[in-house]
């Protein structure tokens, strides 16, 4: 699964979105929370088929939102999950090497976390423990 956790600009959202189009599994995060007066995002951005919105009641901080990713991938049975901010842009086709990459690292054990240009699309294996000597 990929995710674009969304916050408060539909515009920026638009170009995150349309870098990550053609990845397979996208799920948009509405972290608006429910009384938000900031405007509906579906009103600019129309997903593909099979790509979702997930609408959050409470507006949740980074970390909870990690946390958020990592119990619904782990739920789902998922080795990794990807995701990116709201507002990075990049070619599509980046997007699809990033994924392809990360799926062929998805039964190797010896990584936790993927980034790129530091945290703007990473990747995290859902398995991963930490060692402590």
């Amino acid at each position: 699964m990929h995710y674009i956790p969304y916050v408060n600009s539909p515009e920026l959202l638009k170009k995150s979105y349309h870098s990550a189009r053609f990845m397979h599994e996208v799920t948009v995060i509405d972290n608006r929370g429910l009384l938000s007066p900031i405007e509906d995002p579906k009103e600019y951005v129309k997903l593909r088929r099979g790509h979702k919105w997930k609408k959050l009641d409470v507006s949740l901080t980074t970390a909870q939102i990690m946390n958020y990713m990592l119990i619904e991938s782990y739920n789902r049975g998922d080795k990794y999950f990807t995701w990116q901010h709201g507002d990075v842009e990049y070619s599509p086709d980046l997007g699809l090497d990033f994924e392809t990459f990360v799926h062929c690292m998805q039964d190797r054990n010896d990584w936790g976390i993927i980034y790129t240009h530091h945290d703007l699309v990473a990747a995290y294996n859902v398995g991963a423990r930490m060692k402590l000597s």
